[in-house]
């Protein structure tokens, strides 16, 4: 959890560095406009890169149709599944891939059947069927 933190750190700084140093050398309004939007955007995206409590969370909406998918049934596999290791972030079952601007999680649901669930900006969605 520290590394994850201390790396995202490192990368909004040397994002903000390299920023910084491009906007001190341009002179056109227009690009200066489109870099700090374009900044903007990433920063909230890695702000809201969500983690592992937020899959969980996101996975036991109770009583409410959850928007990760549209088939119920594959939120239900999902579930289950989350229901039997939530408390552990090491299983492998469940494995979080940070791209630090979004998350894939991986659910292996049994031996043939592994759902790709995007995580970006606090939301999921499900990636294949």
């Amino acid at each position: 959890m520290l590394q994850e933190i201390l790396h995202g750190t490192f990368s909004v700084i040397a994002f903000a560095l390299v920023i910084f140093l491009v906007l001190r050398f341009i002179k056109r309004k227009i690009l200066k406009t489109v870099l700090i939007l374009t900044a903007c955007v990433l920063t909230a995206l890695w702000a809201f890169n969500p983690g592992r409590a937020d899959f969980n969370h996101a996975v036991f909406e109770d009583g409410k149709p959850n928007p990760m998918a549209g088939n119920q049934g594959v939120v239900e596999e999902i579930k289950t599944l989350n229901t039997q290791c939530y408390q552990n972030s090491e299983d492998t079952r469940i494995q979080r891939k940070n791209y630090v601007l979004f998350s894939v999680y991986d659910v292996k649901v049994s031996d043939a059947k592994t759902y790709h669930v995007l995580g970006i900006m606090q939301t999921f969605h499900l990636l294949n069927t």
